[in-house]
């Protein structure tokens, strides 16, 4: 039954017009017309119309598109509600093998370099849906175009476009297909980039997190998301966003690398992707470093993280038992990334990384009065680090490790200024790196207060 003040009755008269429209064509249309915006009722009894007649309706939608341009944002609107069933969006993108004369992504070709931001926040999504269940060495050339839309405008530099871009992105990457394109492309960078970077919109935040789970899935993929720190985005991401999909999508993809480094560990995977250095484009492989995600998560604090979170109530009960399931995890492999050999070498070899031990509590209680063997010589060694090097990296785990040592040992105080460092941890408060002057400032605190305790009351 039409209703008034519906768009498409727009349609039906200019398709009429047009002599556009065959009277089984009006039929179809007449029992869509919903009134725009869509209420949740109606957006389900227009998906529910379309999928009794579903193969008439997607082959008049291709007719409506490729003739009456004047109306393509009605048509578009409806399409945004119907591309939402999985059936629709696959029978449109096989349309062609039961009317060979039909194409279906010929219609939104015209669209795609408009310069109407409205107009491309419809197209984009619309195409991007159909494709991402489409034959991918079929259609490789409007694959491209679309991740290439998307690439230039995941920069950031319009935020209109950067909104429509990842949008097209959660349809895009549920195909394995093109996500290994998007990875070939490398731009796994710019999405990276975007995690917390647009902290003010949550569901910009939500929808990169999509893109990124559904990255997680793909081994090769992980590796180059590691390489760019993705875990302490996703740390960052759990701790500035209060909404619960946003911690549910982070948690989500969390469980997937940790799922990961369980395959690594018992041998279920293949082949050298699991070293960060490995890459397919490269003959001479840096395999120094081997992924340990576990290792990683703690390091990063993420055990206090999800501890906090575990004491919420989310209306989602599936959140809490993943934090659990992931602090289950990495509470069992704690005690084998807090070893004082492993720390002892890491400062001995000058190359200082943000591993685990640095920032474990259990760790420094736990190891503090082995700081004292040989006359602290580690403590030395530490101190040489820190005054030889240049790299503000090292700089601020040497200030971190010795604040830490203040705070546990009973005469850290002491120690550390019978060492002669207290002037160079002083003037690094200056220094132009903003982490080396954190954890400088930090650190001369825990020296010059007697009580470091009372800093945090």
């Amino acid at each position: 039954m039409a209703e008034e003040g519906s768009p498409m009755n727009d349609v039906i008269r200019l398709g009429s017009d047009m002599s556009l429209l065959q009277s089984t064509d009006l039929e179809l249309l007449r029992h869509i017309t919903f009134p725009t915006p869509f209420s949740e009722d109606h957006k389900e009894q227009l998906r529910n119309v379309v999928d009794a007649r579903r193969s008439e309706y997607i082959i008049l939608f291709i007719k409506l598109l490729n003739n009456i341009k004047k109306c393509v944002d009605t048509i578009l609107d409806f399409l945004l509600v119907l591309i939402e069933n999985t059936n629709f969006t696959e029978e449109w993108a096989n349309i062609s093998t039961k009317t060979e004369t039909v194409d279906p992504i010929t219609p939104f070709m015209p669209y795609l370099d408009s310069r109407d931001g409205s107009l491309l926040s419809r197209v984009y999504p619309v195409f991007a849906a159909i494709l991402c269940v489409c034959d991918v060495e079929k259609f490789i050339k409007p694959i491209n175009q679309a991740l290439d839309f998307c690439i230039v405008n995941l920069r950031g530099i319009n935020p209109s476009a950067l909104e429509i871009s990842v949008h097209a992105l959660t349809f895009l990457m549920r195909n394995r297909a093109i996500r290994r394109l998007l990875r070939k492309k490398h731009a796994l960078t710019y999405l990276v980039e975007l995690v917390v970077a647009q902290s003010d919109s949550v569901q910009l935040a939500y929808e990169i997190g999509f893109c990124l789970w559904m990255l997680s899935y793909d081994d090769k993929a992980v590796r180059d998301l590691l390489k760019l720190q993705i875990i302490a985005k996703l740390h960052d991401m759990l701790r500035t966003y209060k909404k619960e999909k946003v911690a549910r999508i982070g948690l989500m993809t969390l469980t997937n690398l940790v799922n990961l480094q369980n395959k690594i560990e018992s041998g279920r995977t293949s082949g050298e992707w699991y070293y960060i250095g490995y890459s397919d484009d490269e003959q001479e492989d840096d395999r120094d470093q081997r992924i340990n995600i576990y290792q990683d998560m703690i390091g990063l604090g993420m055990v206090r993280t999800l501890t906090i979170q575990s004491k919420k109530t989310f209306a989602d009960p599936d959140i809490n038992k993943m934090i659990d399931n992931i602090l289950e995890i990495l509470e069992k492999n704690i005690d084998e990334t807090t070893s004082f050999a492993d720390y002892k070498q890491e400062v001995l070899s000058g190359r200082l990384d943000w591993t685990p031990v640095h920032k474990s509590e259990r760790f420094w209680k736990e190891n503090i009065k082995e700081f004292e063997s040989e006359n602290f010589k580690i403590l030395q060694e530490l101190a040489a680090v820190l005054k030889s090097t240049t790299n503000p990296k090292i700089m601020a785990i040497a200030l971190h490790d010795f604040g830490e040592f203040v705070k546990y040992h009973p005469q850290g105080r002491k120690v550390v200024n019978e060492l002669g460092i207290k002037g160079n941890i002083l003037s690094l408060m200056e220094h132009g790196d903003p982490d080396v002057q954190k954890n400088a400032l930090l650190c001369s605190q825990k020296i010059l207060v007697q009580k470091w305790e009372f800093l945090n009351q």
